[in-house]
């Protein structure tokens, strides 16, 4: 998913800078190590009505998870970001990895346990889950240009160990190849995501009838249970 315009913006209306003391990147960093340049996440965006992205999609500064979702099939389950990437490199990059840190407020990462299920005879235990963590991506995003890469920031089983919190932070760093053969790291960005139980579930018994229009505010249907975009639960 390509996305082109003439002049690269770095610090758009809306993109997190010194939130609770972290400095997002973008807001006038340079994007380039030890003479070695990398790509620059600017922020998390929304689709449009039909689920694609432009240059004139909107950047949700802060983000917000229903985990109540993730216990539903019927919803995405995941919190993904849609990320928009600058690409400074002369040639196309493939991301196909992130690594993913979850911090507290306070930027300290978070400490998690979940309730797995053994047999019927025995009682849960408690798994403890990495705060830190890979997960993968498969997007091109060509040279010199911006595009977006869709990256699981918490996954489905992440959240009932998180569902105590009211806000955490999602530190994100891509990596992938560019057609060059070098491999690419985008700059940290940090990201907060504020958590809801039930804000974006609906049950479809209580939408019979309706509009897609109606129920999903667009027609882009894909019961992200995220930032602003509900699901609508089958099983209720």
């Amino acid at each position: 998913m390509k996305v082109t315009r003439k002049k690269l913006v770095r610090c758009a209306l809306g993109l997190v800078c010194g939130v609770a003391g972290v400095t997002s990147p973008g807001c006038g960093d340079d994007v380039t190590l030890n003479g070695v340049e990398h790509a620059l996440i600017e922020a998390n965006v929304q689709p449009e009505s039909d689920c694609g992205f432009t240059e004139e999609s909107r950047v949700v500064a802060r983000g917000l998870y229903d985990v109540e979702g993730a216990a539903s099939l019927s919803c995405s389950g995941h919190y993904s970001l849609n990320l928009r990437v600058s690409n400074r490199h002369a040639t196309t990059v493939v991301f196909d990895s992130a690594t993913v840190t979850l911090e507290d407020m306070e930027g300290k990462t978070l400490e998690l346990e979940r309730l797995e299920s053994q047999s019927a005879t025995k009682p849960p235990k408690k798994k403890t889950l990495p705060s830190s963590f890979e997960t993968r991506t498969a997007a091109p995003v060509a040279g010199g240009a911006l595009g977006i890469v869709p990256t699981i920031v918490i996954p489905r089983d992440y959240a009932e160990a998180i569902k105590w919190f009211d806000m955490i932070l999602a530190t994100i760093v891509l990596r992938g190849k560019a057609e060059s053969g070098e491999n690419v790291v985008s700059r940290p960005f940090t990201y907060p995501i504020e958590l809801c139980y039930g804000c974006l579930r609906v049950c479809s018994s209580h939408v019979l009838g309706e509009s897609l229009e109606s129920v999903f505010g667009d027609s882009c249907d894909d019961n992200a249970g995220a930032d602003g975009r509900v699901c609508v639960d089958q099983g209720c």
